[in-house]
């Protein structure tokens, strides 16, 4: 899965890079326009992940009938969810307006959310079935689907942004129409695999409604605490940052994208943690999950605390490497790149802290506290902090709000860390409350 998310990573680093030739207004506009998108769509992600907890935790228990169970209802869920969020297109234009841009920037962001709530059911379906693999220990699947769609990904996107291959000439929204056909094609891949799996047929399973409910009890306050992050970081902080300027914004794009090297890898290892957790909790191994949360903090910290590092003594190099040719004179948005790059060097270690024990805790079962917690965290530290900084300290420009992002990481990794050392997932009462007892249910009874 560290491969997995590290493709993802790679991807969006060259798509980037892609859009740098566009100019600024481009550079600007795939910051609000993907980060707003990016919040049904990690609503979502947090729901279907779900599915890797409970098959995880039936395949511990040897019941291929309820991996089955679980994998379609992820998958019914995934789909219905992508539908659902349709809805949004009418809305694009005030929500894009969220964010206070210039004109040029708007339009380019608005079509690129439009068109990209296309490709959310396809990435949920893709992220369901991937969760069933993982669940069952087979994570080379979705390894090989993902290699597929981001390598289509960027094919379709230089295609249709440049009028490559015998494409039209589309530009910005290349791209974004590029994430949707490249979506499909890993959707359609891991689909075919998952129907070639030896589990019993979808109509031989009973379907009740506690099985939704138990599902949506774990995914919907594992949803909701993933998308409270991407408020926080999305459009919490991009709206405030747009107010210092498109340079202050385009800017933030940089450091996002770089961002996405270090924590998408680690969100593979959380991934992957999540299942073993599930696991253990499925075979009463505590011992066994807490061992895995361990070895995983040491190794992902270790590498997020390197790539923190990195981003702190070669920031004047990256943003080089992104800074399109009309900005090679702006000493803005290279100071305020560079040293932005620097900040969020220093809090990296935290990251991993928090990404690590939070699926730890989610594959456990332990989701609703911590969404909780999250949205108290997000209003008191991020929010407030952000107001604080744009009426104190309106000098600092958006260094300011990067400093509160490095205090709401830092506080969010200490806490996810006291909470699973408390151990209160380790309760047989908490076990069986949130998950079920599935190992002892026969088919046909669920």
């Amino acid at each position: 899965m560290i491969a997995t998310q590290l493709t993802v990573a790679i991807y969006q680093f060259v798509d980037a890079l892609m859009v740098k030739s566009l100019g600024e207004a481009s550079l600007a506009a795939i910051a609000p326009a993907g980060m707003m998108i990016q919040i049904p769509l990690t609503f979502g992600l947090g729901l279907v992940a779900t599915v890797t907890t409970f098959v995880s935790n039936a395949h511990g228990g040897k019941s291929k009938y309820l991996t089955a169970i679980y994998a379609w209802v992820g998958i019914i869920i995934a789909l219905a969810m992508g539908c659902a969020v349709l809805s949004l297109w009418p809305f694009s234009a005030n929500i894009m307006n969220l964010i206070p841009t210039d004109i040029g920037v708007f339009e380019k962001a608005d079509n690129y959310f439009r068109i990209s709530l296309l490709s959310i059911a396809p990435q949920l379906l893709a992220a369901a079935i991937g969760g069933y693999f993982l669940g069952i220990d087979k994570p080379y699947i979705p390894l090989y689907s993902a290699l597929l769609g981001s390598a289509s990904n960027v094919l379709f996107n230089y295609g249709l942004m440049f009028g490559k291959f015998g494409a039209p000439e589309l530009g910005f929204v290349g791209a974004a129409w590029g994430t949707v056909l490249a979506s499909l094609t890993g959707a359609a891949a891991i689909f075919a695999a998952f129907l070639l799996e030896k589990h019993p047929p979808v109509w031989q399973l009973r379907f009740r409604k506690h099985v939704f409910s138990r599902f949506l009890c774990i995914g919907a306050p594992a949803g909701l605490h993933h998308c409270l992050d991407v408020i926080a970081w999305g459009y919490v902080l991009l709206y405030f940052i747009a107010q210092f300027g498109t340079s202050h914004l385009a800017a933030a794009s940089v450091v996002l994208r770089c961002m996405q090297l270090s924590y998408l890898p680690t969100h593979g290892v959380g991934m992957a943690l999540t299942s073993l957790v599930g696991n253990c909790m499925g075979t009463g191994d505590h011992q066994g999950a807490e061992r895995f949360a361990r070895m995983a903090f040491r190794t992902l910290g270790l590498y997020m605390a390197s790539i923190g590092i990195f981003f702190i003594v070669g920031s004047q190099q990256i943003v080089t490497m992104f800074t399109p040719p009309e900005l090679h004179s702006d000493a803005l948005f290279s100071e305020v790149a560079k040293h932005s790059l620097i900040i969020v060097g220093t809090f990296q270690i935290f990251d991993a802290m928090y990404i690590i024990y939070s699926d730890s805790l989610r594959g456990a079962g332990d989701t609703a506290w911590q969404s909780i917690i999250n949205f108290l965290y997000c209003v008191v530290i991020f929010i407030g902090g952000s107001i604080l900084v744009v009426r104190v300290w309106p000098d600092g420009g958006s260094l300011g709000l990067w400093i509160v992002d490095g205090i709401y990481v830092t506080t969010q990794g200490l806490t996810s860390y006291l909470r699973w050392k408390k151990g209160l997932w380790r309760s047989a009462h908490f076990i069986s409350r949130v998950l079920g007892t599935v190992r002892d249910v026969p088919p046909g009874t669920l």
